[in-house]
């Protein structure tokens, strides 16, 4: 009798795949092995059947755990063919087992992502092909894992239609809005129902037709679920920068717009002081002149360094009294940094400058 800790997922017999892009094949083959003697076995005599290949890319697992691995890329980018091979027997937990893609190069190079692509699909085709050794205690964890993913998606689509199904009675968003909703609530209805028909087929046993037909219903929910965790993601918001947030805009259960801002951020790393002052001061400043401040909020002289200059507009023109012998004299604004990071420093707080002491 198997116990969970002798149990593991294998191939059962053989298999074989073709794949291509842009000209080039890449032929896969997927097979049983119990030792490494096996593994070379397999790959030499492919390596002597195809000899006018381009490459012999390979990965393989033994042991129960699948703790002993190797992935090759024989001569491909380095990470662009072994790693993508060897990934596909991780993400579906298949050990003592080889996977051989042989490549022959179609004459238009594919790059780094199309190489990477080419071969984990090439690898995928081939663990398609072959039907697994019996319904183990990972498969049928791996698919009751699947049918609880699909039931989280569905009710994540039922609680979206409630939620837009209430909106549209209310009259907020149109009735496109509701049939995507209902669109989507009905698809996971249906994905959840065939994990489950898979779970079923895992635990109760099957033949290698049917589990040919569950696994590709399985991929169908993968990618039921993935597209309910894109919704869920496209929900979530990232700071673009490290800071604090100063204001919240948007509270919570409020209806706003793409693109509408939810809470303002402030960026302590980058903080400066702007100074309004008359052009009739400007001769004893530049861009580059460092100024001794005080910021009463934090009780100390600090260095500023002027890096902008510029006139405001006409509003902050001070008018001329006297129509002879004066003139009007602008505005400018002046902003200074600190020439480094000054603790307790913050935005708003008052800074003065002593103009008669610029030197």
């Amino acid at each position: 009798m198997e116990t969970p800790s002798d149990s593991y997922l294998t191939i059962e017999a053989p298999a074989e795949a073709l794949y291509k892009d842009k000209g080039s094949r890449f032929l896969a083959f997927a097979y049983p092995v119990a030792n490494e003697e096996q593994i070379r076995e397999r790959v030499d005599a492919l390596r002597k059947k195809y000899f006018d290949a381009t490459h012999h890319c390979y990965a393989w697992r033994l042991g129960p755990s699948g703790d002993s691995f190797r992935a090759v890329d024989d001569g491909e980018p380095s990470s662009t063919a072994g790693r993508p091979i060897l990934g596909q027997m991780l993400s579906r937990n298949v050990t003592n087992a080889l996977i051989v893609v042989v490549r022959y190069f179609g004459g238009t190079k594919l790059g780094v992502p199309g190489l990477i692509a080419a071969y984990r699909e090439s690898a995928a085709a081939a663990l398609d092909a072959m039907a697994l050794a019996g319904a183990r205690v990972q498969q049928i964890e791996a698919a009751m894992n699947m049918w609880q993913k699909a039931q989280a998606g569905l009710e994540l689509a039922r609680k979206t239609y409630e939620r837009v199904q209430n909106l549209y009675n209310d009259g907020v968003v149109p009735a496109q809005k509701l049939d995507e909703a209902t669109a989507n609530y009905k698809a996971m209805e249906a994905t959840a129902l065939a994990a489950k028909a898979q779970y079923d087929m895992a635990t109760d046993g099957a033949r290698k037709e049917d589990k040919e037909a569950a696994a590709a219903r399985v991929r169908q929910a993968e990618g039921a679920v993935s597209e309910v965790e894109s919704y869920i993601s496209d929900a979530m918001q990232y700071s673009p920068i490290d800071g604090e947030i100063s204001t919240v805009i948007a509270q919570q259960g409020e209806l706003i717009s793409a693109g509408y801002p939810v809470v303002t951020l402030l960026d302590m790393n980058d903080l400066w002081v702007t100074f309004n002052i008359k052009e009739d001061l400007l001769p004893k400043i530049k861009i580059g002149s460092v100024l001794q401040a005080y910021v009463p909020g934090i009780g100390r002289t600090i260095e500023l360094k002027v890096y902008y200059m510029a006139v405001q507009a006409e509003y902050a023109t001070w008018s001329a009294t006297r129509t002879k012998g004066d003139f009007d004299i602008r505005t400018f604004e002046v902003k200074a940094r600190p020439e480094g990071r000054i603790e307790g420093l913050r935005p708003g707080m008052t800074v003065t400058v002593n103009w008669d002491e610029i030197r």
